[in-house]
């Protein structure tokens, strides 16, 4: 967006303002809308005082509007005298104070009120969560009154901004705290944060990055907004998510210059008031931290982008995995149809943790119903140990003639869907080559926004391959509809549904790398003592190990991809279970696998019994969830129905 077109728009928006400043005076408001509009009027004052100090040239006639309004309403002894009345209030008042200030606009009186308020020692010193705090004393900075009380650097660590916080896991009411601390030890943009220990620059830009691709996914335009500024404030060099950001507000704003605001933004008792006054009190608030970023970020110095930092996020991957995989083996049940994905899974993460797990695949490969057990897995299932075979050497006649009717059965098609079960093979027959995943138009979006919808796409993009064959724009569409089925996922505490979203998140090239540390983190933060995965909230042993077991064969895979994704390795997992395997090592049409002898002599082409990834997919449609959320009779007890290929 050029500097012409970003003009407009915010002239446009605080002409939209100024069109309807009647709402900001509380005297023609109705009695429940009154404190309402003293909110909002102090919210455009300090707009109109920010665009005076941030851009010294004359105001223009929308501002020039709104600051005649506030001078008016700030006038009146029925609107100032409320300070002695409401030491509570106190920061209503001051803050349009401070605003006029900055423009110059100096009142004695209305000092003389604030300083007596102040002089109590409770208007100012009050109990407050610490980014109330930093308001409050950036406001008395503002207004140039001293009100006592800790420093900014006093103050700093004590907030959310510097703790370092799980983005999945903050509410809305959390990013607001965010966002609201970087403006006001920033001074929006005026002067340097002082960072508190352990906490620094780069780390809070990639932070407050993730929660703007939330933010986005969610199409909350106010955080986004808020977010987009914050980043300004600190002067994050340019990023394309920023811009996507700033495009995305572009679009959102009417052709009046109004930015709609989240739904619920009115409390109920508000919410049926006039239509009119609705319809500016949905988008007042939004519409103003529009024109803020747009102020801020044509009036404030941005890092290079070429000295951006790299992104090195860290997460303690090898503890949890090795973990999990362990759990599985000691809890190994011969005759569950899981044993086979439980050994293949198991052995993915020894050797990722660089031991051996032949002896495992030994005694599964050495069993004498094997033929049996195998003709009861879908294909995918087989291909992921014959891989695992190939890859340590173990031969198998059996696994390799189910095998053989899977390579016949691909061979006849060139469903998308295959690609990873086509990459399994390729550690059995180098022959096997990858062919294009879904076209975009293929994405059913609309059925996107469902717990169900979501599931499928993520898998379609899981089955599509290492790099699913999206353009930009349907790359970035499909990565908001992941990150807020995770957001989701983690309030519902839905493990099956966060851990293939998770692995669907690192295919999609754009997601941030903080966010697939925060997913990991918290996936791994599931893990209990004994190294299963999830909190199934129950006493019986056996329905612990049934959770544990579903939710630890669901997350183990997950964990794995992540960790590969934040070392850097583009391994291509399986469809929802299949291995990890790394294509950096050896290019993919020109892959080098040692073949088994054992296994060209036992693929059959001709074989036709084996069981197609989609059809198993379409079987598979349970994941145990807690007793305490939600049961159904799908699979067992206690469950949660899926859709086809969830699991």
């Amino acid at each position: 967006m050029d500097e012409a077109h970003r003009r407009e728009c915010e002239r446009l928006a605080v002409d939209w303002l100024a069109a309807h400043r009647e709402f900001l005076d509380p005297k023609v408001a109705e009695a429940d809308c009154a404190l309402f509009a003293r909110k909002a009027l102090v919210e455009v004052a300090l707009l109109v005082g920010l665009r005076a100090r941030l851009d010294p040239s004359p105001l223009d006639d929308g501002y020039e509007l709104l600051l005649g309004t506030v001078l008016d309403v700030s006038g009146r002894p029925s609107y100032r005298e409320l300070i002695s009345r409401d030491r509570r209030a106190l920061m209503l008042y001051a803050g349009t104070y401070a605003a006029l200030r900055l423009c110059g606009k100096e009142d004695h009186e209305f000092r003389h009120l604030i300083e007596q308020s102040v002089s109590t020692n409770y208007g100012a010193h009050f109990e407050r969560i610490p980014y109330r705090y930093l308001d409050m004393l950036h406001t008395f900075e503002l207004a140039g009154i001293h009100s006592g009380g800790p420093s900014l650097q006093e103050l700093m660590p004590l907030t959310l901004l510097a703790s370092n916080p799980n983005t999945l896991e903050l509410s809305r009411g959390d990013m607001y705290a965010l966002t609201h601390a970087v403006f006001y030890a920033s001074d929006f943009g005026q002067r340097p944060v002082p960072w508190p220990e352990g906490t620094d620059a780069p780390r809070v830009i990639s932070m407050l990055e993730a929660c703007l691709a939330l933010t986005l996914a969610q199409a909350d335009a106010d955080l986004v907004g808020e977010m987009v500024m914050s980043l300004q404030c600190i002067g994050a060099p340019p990023s394309c998510l920023q811009e996507e950001a700033d495009e995305w507000l572009d679009s959102w704003q009417e052709v009046s210059g109004r930015l709609e605001g989240p739904q619920g933004i009115l409390p109920p008792d508000l919410a049926m008031a006039n239509p009119e006054w609705r319809d500016w009190a949905t988008a007042y608030h939004t519409t103003i931290v529009a024109v803020l970023a747009m102020l801020v970020g044509r009036c404030t110095p941005r890092g290079d982008p070429e000295s951006r930092p790299d992104e090195a996020p860290s997460w303690d991957s090898e503890g949890p995995i090795r973990r999990a995989a362990d759990w599985l083996v000691s809890h190994e049940t011969p005759d569950d149809d899981r044993h086979v994905r439980s050994v293949a899974w198991s052995a993915e993460a020894l050797i990722r943790t660089g031991a051996s797990p032949r002896a495992m695949l030994v005694n599964l490969l050495d069993r004498r119903d094997l033929a049996e057990l195998l003709e009861r897995q879908p294909g995918e299932v087989r291909a992921h140990l014959a891989s695992l075979a190939a890859r340590t050497d173990v031969a198998s006649g059996p696994l390799a003639s189910l095998v053989g009717a899977i390579t016949s059965e691909l061979s006849g098609t060139t469903d998308p869907s295959t690609n990873c079960l086509r990459a399994w093979l390729a550690d059995v027959d180098p022959t096997w080559q990858l062919i294009e995943s879904p076209a975009p138009e293929e994405v059913q979006w609309d059925a996107c926004d469902t717990r169900d919808g979501s599931l499928r796409l993520a898998i379609q993009i899981i089955g599509g391959g290492p790099h699913p064959n999206l353009s930009p724009e349907a790359s970035g569409r499909a990565l908001r509809v992941m990150l807020r089925a995770a957001q989701e996922a983690c309030v519902d505490y839905d493990i099956g549904w966060f851990a293939i979203t998770l692995r669907a998140l690192c295919r999609l090239p754009r997601t941030p790398m903080r966010l697939i540390v925060d997913a990991a983190t918290w996936l791994g933060s599931q893990q209990l003592l004994d190294g299963s995965i999830g909190a199934p909230l129950s006493d019986d042993r056996s329905e612990r190990v049934s959770y544990g077991t579903d939710w630890t064969l669901l997350a183990l895979p997950a964990l794995i991809e992540a960790a590969d994704r934040l070392e850097g390795r583009r391994r291509v997992p399986s469809g929802p279970f299949g291995p990890i395997i790394d294509p950096n090592a050896v290019p993919w049409r020109a892959r080098s696998v040692q073949v088994p002898e054992a296994w060209g002599r036992c693929i059959s082409p001709s074989d036709s019994s084996s069981t197609s990834l989609r059809s198993w997919m379409r079987r598979r449609i349970a994941v145990r969830r807690s007793p305490s959320i939600s049961t159904s009779a799908n699979v067992g007890t206690h469950t949660r129905s899926m859709p086809p290929g969830a699991t």
